[in-house]
């Protein structure tokens, strides 16, 4: 891997391990101050306001891609003032949006008997405009080169959010932690991140909405690859968090907690996982030779799916005893919910790099069409079996849309838009991580059992567990990796 590569993989790890520790530690405060009735009903209500940086997520990833591909410097620099002022625009907009949302949130029955102030919604809703425009602001740090910067600025995000939570919860302010920790950690950070946005573009002001005479004209040539790339993100979305609010409106807020805690550690697994093809995708966007292009992507290929393999073959020998410590025993979920979770993430997680892939190729809107098809394959079965089935109900159906779209549309758009053939690689990408999700599965499971002999071991020990099985695993695999690519007799 050339270094600029590794230097982003390694950032955008330091990233997902802020995650994942500030997404424990939140768990672990919700379940101490708060009833799961109660962060049900708050959770349905977060789960809406993330669709906010859908609005402008569009236009920023394909002004990234257009900045990262332009030859000419003095047109990326003009690129680069048009993105700042439309996302300045995006935000007043997503705070009428967001603040509309609530109020239409707060006439729901879930709501009106959960005898929470309207005013907490209506907070929440700003505090959400305000982290979208974060997010905007650090996602364009990419199209300026400054992927590494990006990453750092994400997990120290999420650090400081963790904190401010549990100095809210601490100070006695209860379901008010919510909208103070997203939009106060947000607004501490906006002026490092804008410093070294203006030391990229000189002379960008702090907050600009003067438009230029050439706006329109630019709005103009973007805004169809912008609406395709939108609609990719908005589908994406509704794929991870509609299932949560299903299961609030259909089952109701006490089964939507412990659905959308569980979604949250499994979600928490395949962003951690998806750091490889996140980092690379700027990487092929800016890499002309289609051969190498090639060969580049077959590497993360094979190396995220023994990653992801071995990944959720030891997370789900160990994930029940760990979330039994972490949780109250009312807020666990039961062990057929958690298999069905953990496979549809498992093949979300496997066809992660194509989708960044396609994402580098400029192909939004055949993204887009991909993503429609799996929200509508996992969305209507899903609303039938939750009246029948209950939280089980939705997981099946989900599964059922990501094995329709996921397991290997995405990947065969990939290889037939590069002119490569996909089903050999494909079976052999699946190969892997089957071999790597078994044998890092039976790993955990004995490791495990052998520390329970020992008398009453505590669950967070299932994590160590899990961890010692993966490396294991991790080092097993990369053995059979190069003896296949440089000692196979058989190649030779």
């Amino acid at each position: 891997m050339t270094s600029p590569l590794l230097r982003a993989i390694v950032s955008r790890l330091f990233t997902s391990f802020c995650t994942v520790l500030t997404s424990f530690i939140s768990l672990k405060l919700y379940s101490l101050y708060l009833t799961k009735e109660i962060y049900g009903v708050i959770l349905v209500g977060v789960q809406i306001i993330s669709y906010l940086p859908l609005t402008g997520a569009g236009f920023i990833t394909v002004l990234n891609q257009q900045i990262l591909t332009d030859r000419d410097r003095e047109s990326a620099k003009a690129q680069s003032w048009f993105a700042q002022l439309l996302q300045n625009y995006l935000f007043l907009f997503a705070v009428t949006v967001a603040v509309a949302l609530m109020a239409i949130y707060c006439g729901t029955s879930i709501v009106q008997s959960s005898g929470l102030p309207i005013s907490l919604f209506l907070s929440v809703g700003v505090a959400g405009a305000i982290t979208f425009y974060m997010s905007g602001q650090l996602s364009f740090l990419i199209g300026q080169g400054e992927q590494i910067k990006c990453y750092l600025f994400q997990g120290i995000l999420s650090l400081l959010g963790s904190l401010i939570l549990y100095c809210s919860f601490a100070a006695g302010l209860g379901v008010w932690a919510f909208p103070i920790s997203a939009s106060l950690s947000a607004l501490l950070l906006f002026l490092p991140v804008r410093w070294v946005l203006h030391r990229r573009i000189p002379g960008l002001p702090l907050f600009v909405l003067q438009p230029r005479p050439d706006f329109l004209e630019r709005f103009r040539r973007i805004w169809r690859p912008a609406l395709d790339c939108l609609m990719t993100q908005g589908w994406t979305m509704l794929t991870f968090s509609l299932d949560t609010i299903l299961v609030g409106l259909i089952v109701g807020p006490g089964q939507a907690a412990i659905y959308g805690v569980l979604s949250r550690v499994t979600g928490i697994s395949r962003h951690v996982l998806q750091a490889l093809g996140e980092a690379s995708w700027p990487r092929l966007a800016q890499q002309a030779n289609p051969d190498l292009k090639a060969r580049f992507m077959r590497k993360v290929d094979r190396l995220n799916a023994w990653n992801v393999g071995c990944w959720f073959g030891a997370m789900f020998a160990t994930i029940l005893p760990f979330m039994g410590w972490l949780l109250k025993s009312d807020w666990l979920a039961a062990p057929l919910l958690v298999a069905l979770v953990l496979a549809r993430h498992a093949i979300i997680s496997m066809a992660g790099p194509h989708v960044f892939g396609i994402v580098s190729l400029g192909l939004f809107k055949e993204n887009a069409r991909l993503a429609r098809r799996e929200v509508i394959a996992s969305v209507i079965p899903a609303i039938i079996l939750s009246y029948t089935m209950g939280t089980v109900g939705t997981a099946i159906g989900y599964l059922i849309g990501t094995c329709c779209v996921s397991t290997w549309q995405f990947t065969r758009l990939y290889f037939v838009s590069t002119n490569q053939p996909w089903v050999k690689e494909w079976c052999g990408l699946y190969a892997r991580g089957i071999v790597g999700a078994l044998l890092s599965f039976t790993l955990a499971a004995i490791l495990w059992r052998e520390c329970q002999s020992f008398g009453h071991v505590p669950g967070w020990a299932a994590v160590i567990a899990g961890g010692i099985a993966l490396l294991l695993a991790w080092s097993v695999t990369a053995g059979i990796e190069l003896w296949r690519t440089h000692f196979n007799p058989i190649k030779t």
